[in-house]
């Protein structure tokens, strides 16, 4: 039973509650706050200037947005098999002290994660090495990033003017593409 509002209801499993705030950091009861998940929608600067900068790079060097894009995914996908490989040692570790030394299935494992890891450990520093360079030449976009992300806040501050000029961030972005996609020339000419 849940009692709510000064009535008592009756629970069911597949109960779900949304609370929405439009306070930034929201405080809440310690017990409220142990069972929910939190969910933060605010944009940062930050945030939407590395979101500008990759729309940016993607339309004036798509190549080297998607070697970025691809470097990043490989970066993941390398980290993830080195943590189901410290997952599957841990789980044959688990085991009697006796059993661990006459395992055969262990030393095996061990052996194998241990060439697997020298391996991922060579790819992650080559994707790392990339990575930096391509962030070198992304760098040459950040002030057209900057700006972008400064006009946004700009336009989202209009709504204090009047609720009339209430802009999303979805149509800011359209319109910044569409704007990039109109334009003819490099984008430090416009």
């Amino acid at each position: 039973m849940i009692r709510f509002a000064r009535k008592t209801y009756k629970f069911d499993k597949s109960f779900n509650i949304f609370l929405v705030s439009n306070d930034v950091a929201p405080h809440f009861d310690v017990n409220f706050s142990n069972l929910t998940t939190m969910v933060n929608f605010y944009v940062t600067m930050d945030g939407l200037q590395a979101q500008m900068l990759g729309l940016v790079v993607a339309n004036e060097r798509k190549d080297l947005e998607e070697r970025y894009t691809d470097s990043s995914k490989e970066a993941f996908d390398n980290i993830k098999t080195l943590k189901e490989i410290e997952n599957s040692i841990l789980d044959l570790l688990a085991m009697d002290i006796d059993s661990i030394l006459k395992d055969e299935n262990l030393i095996n494992t061990l052996n194998d994660s241990k060439n697997t890891a020298e391996f991922i450990a060579s790819k992650l520093k080559s994707v790392n090495q990339a990575s930096a360079s391509m962030s070198k030449s992304r760098e040459v976009y950040q002030p057209v990033a900057f700006r972008a992300a400064t006009l946004y806040f700009a336009v989202s501050d209009l709504v204090k003017v009047n609720p009339m000029y209430r802009f999303s961030l979805d149509w800011f972005i359209q319109m910044f593409v569409k704007s990039m996609s109109d334009s003819k020339g490099d984008v430090f000419e416009r």
